[in-house]
């Protein structure tokens, strides 16, 4: 099966939003890239779990899904400037202060490691990760031009252009 998505563009303008878990209105931020690049690392399979060999007598017997996949992204940006729609920016968003000091994990309120979901829109393709631990790696101001990156950990779903490519086992 074809998977439902194309190979994402990098060096082009692109839109990432990172959206909390605030019920029936969510707090979001958006960064408009000038330049962007982002990048999900797995291994990537249909379902979030590892295979484990079966061996039955010392013979094998299969295969069976093992323990939790948690893949990881990457992201890093060129923006003209950092300020989202909410007023705030993206290091007020993943601080909790400002506009974003309410913000509520997608894992819940007593989340002890807040989680959002990312959004990333280029062009015709738009990637949806849920509940992801970002981690700010770098963020830089000046004249000429603004940078941002971070890492994450995808603790749950991906999907691209509305089709849901990984998924947790159940």
């Amino acid at each position: 099966m074809a998977l439902p998505f194309k190979v994402f563009q990098n060096a082009t303008g692109g839109t990432l939003t990172l959206i909390d878990g605030t019920p029936t209105t969510p707090l979001e931020v958006e960064v408009d890239t000038t330049i962007g690049d982002l990048s999900v690392s797995g291994p990537l399979k249909a379902l979030l779990h590892e295979t484990v060999q079966v061996i039955v007598r010392n013979r094998f017997g299969g295969v069976a899904t093992g323990a939790r996949i948690f893949p990881t992204m990457t992201f890093s940006c060129q923006v003209a400037a950092m300020s989202g729609a909410g007023g705030g920016d993206v290091l007020d968003f993943l601080l909790a202060q400002g506009d974003y000091a309410a913000r509520v994990s997608t894992l819940g309120a007593d989340d002890p490691f807040f989680h959002c979901n990312v959004q990333y829109e280029n062009g015709t393709d738009v990637f949806l990760a849920t509940n992801v631990e970002v981690q700010l790696d770098s963020f830089s101001e000046s004249t000429e031009v603004n940078t941002f990156s971070f890492t994450a950990t995808i603790r749950g779903t991906i999907s691209v252009n509305g089709t849901e490519v990984m998924a947790e086992a159940a």
